[in-house]
């Protein structure tokens, strides 16, 4: 079936004296932009701003979720004294985008992205088509996390990740470790500069060299292979103990303050992997560190698609910037026959 959203309608013909209409279906061309963003986390919503301020018309599109949207408080970017919720920090940087004339559809993933021979590129999403000079991604990721009910809600709240940018919430106190590998043991070791009182706890030890284990024990900290069978948290998202379902059969209950988890990430790279952009063997794309643009002529990736993302706002933010500013001055030389 045609959608009537996809084309134009004309009524036409007379025959012998009678009116007869007939549909003509003629194909709506895409809409042009400048540059069409995908994701409107911190990067995201920085290539916009950047964009719109460059008089570039713009038009984010956005899947409505990712580590934007969670609970999390940003405590260490620049001018928040008491931090900043993430989503509170997305709504202001949507309002500022807005406000110089980025166009934004929330909820609405962009599905596929075509090159043209021009350079340009129709992006397409269930709803529309839209073509653009440059094309910036900043989809992000998921990262990873401890499977129980809820955990969502406790991420951000009792729940982290990041040291760098949590590590600060857990000074002194209880905190259970989470890892898969030899990075969630590094994690728990790094943890000590906040807090000794620590325990970590994986699946499946046989996926974890020795000598990693080794380092754990000679820090006496408890170490516990197992998976999550029970949190309880009071209020809700506020962690108090969580109850381990052991290797050995038996079961485990730690009072804990805090979770801690490094179990990998999930990049949000379907699209990218489709255009052909290359990727690292984690699913992140391999960009130039200067300009951010891919393997895909006019098509950068910022924020924490980048194989070398910090997995910080800061960074994600300072990406997308020096993609904008690559992207406008090609935008310039063509328009005004700048060699």
């Amino acid at each position: 079936m045609i959608s009537s959203n996809s084309y134009h309608y004309f009524l036409v013909y007379c025959l012998r004296g009678a009116t007869v209409s007939y549909t003509v279906l003629v194909p709506k061309s895409a809409k042009k932009y400048d540059i069409v963003v995908l994701g409107a986390g911190p990067a995201g919503l920085t290539a916009a701003v950047y964009a719109a301020r460059y008089n570039l018309k713009t038009i984010v599109f956005d899947m409505g979720f990712g580590r934007s949207t969670w609970f999390q408080n940003y405590s260490n970017y620049l001018g928040f004294p008491k931090g900043v919720k993430a989503m509170d920090f997305r709504d202001l940087g949507k309002q500022q985008a807005e406000n110089l004339g980025a166009k934004f559809h929330m909820e609405e993933p962009v599905e596929k992205i075509t090159p043209k021979n021009d350079g340009s590129h129709t992006v397409k999403t269930k709803q529309r088509s839209v073509t653009a000079d440059a094309v910036i991604i900043a989809t992000g990721i998921e990262d990873v996390m401890p499977n129980w009910d809820e955990n969502y809600e406790y991420e951000g709240k009792s729940m982290y990740w990041c040291i760098l940018c949590d590590g600060h919430y857990v000074n002194g106190k209880r905190v259970l470790c989470v890892g898969k590998d030899a990075d969630g043991v590094d994690m728990t070791l790094k943890l000590r500069q906040f807090t000794s009182k620590l325990t970590f706890v994986a699946e499946d030890f046989s996926k974890i060299p020795m000598r990693e284990l080794a380092k754990l024990h000679e820090e006496k900290i408890p170490i516990y292979e197992g998976r999550f069978k029970k949190v309880t948290g009071q209020p809700k998202g506020h962690v108090k103990s969580v109850t381990l379902a052991l290797t050995n059969g038996q079961e485990k209950t730690i009072a804990t303050d805090a979770i801690f988890h490094r179990l990998g990430i999930q990049p949000y790279n379907d699209v990218a992997g489709k255009l052909g952009i290359f990727l690292d063997e984690r699913g992140l794309a391999k960009v130039d560190p200067s300009t951010m643009e891919s393997n895909i002529t006019n098509v950068y990736v910022v924020g924490d698609m980048r194989h070398d993302s910090l997995h910080q706002v800061h960074a994600a933010t300072y990406s997308a910037s020096r993609a904008v500013i690559a992207a406008y001055q090609k935008y310039y030389a063509k328009k005004f026959h700048v060699r």
